[in-house]
């Protein structure tokens, strides 16, 4: 299905590249028809998860922002410290392929349990599996290949 394609277009991070492995972004593209459905679904899920939510969770969530999290973390920190001899220990870690890993069928799971109806559950689990991507570079196609995983 057309619909389920889509073109991964790699964008450099930086100029000159000094490695395709860390330097390149790729952005999947996908079709108007696909963008539509998705705007109007994601409407549908915002409005049943939103309670189910942790509302310190920033990523992905509208009307927040990586500002919000950094002040978060700073409010957090300061009043942690605010008690005589007390100290913060912090870990970082990076996500930045999270979404690159996510599984459909786990992911499909944790709606459910959110309480989502079986017909968008099912529409997403059509627009999610057997999809097909392939890399575009300016009017060149690679062959398509079919992700187990990640989000488009």
């Amino acid at each position: 299905m057309q619909w389920k394609m889509a073109n991964v277009i790699p964008l450099p991070k930086t100029s000159p590249l000094v490695s395709i492995e860390k330097d390149i972004r790729p952005i999947s593209l996908t079709t108007i028809a696909a963008k539509v459905f998705e705007s109007i679904i994601m409407k549908w899920v915002d409005e049943t998860i939103e309670g189910e939510i942790d509302a310190k969770q920033f990523g992905g969530i509208s009307g927040t922002s990586t500002t919000d999290v950094l002040v978060e973390l700073v409010h957090m920190w300061y009043k942690a410290t605010d008690k005589l001899n007390s100290y913060v220990r912090v870990v970082m870690l990076d996500f930045s392929k999270a979404f690159d890993l996510i599984n459909h069928h786990l992911l499909l799971d944790k709606l459910q349990s959110y309480g989502l109806p079986a017909h968008i559950l099912g529409w997403m689990a059509t627009f999610l599996l057997d999809r097909a991507q392939r890399v575009k570079i300016r009017n060149e196609y690679s062959h398509s290949g079919h992700p187990n995983g990640g989000v488009p």
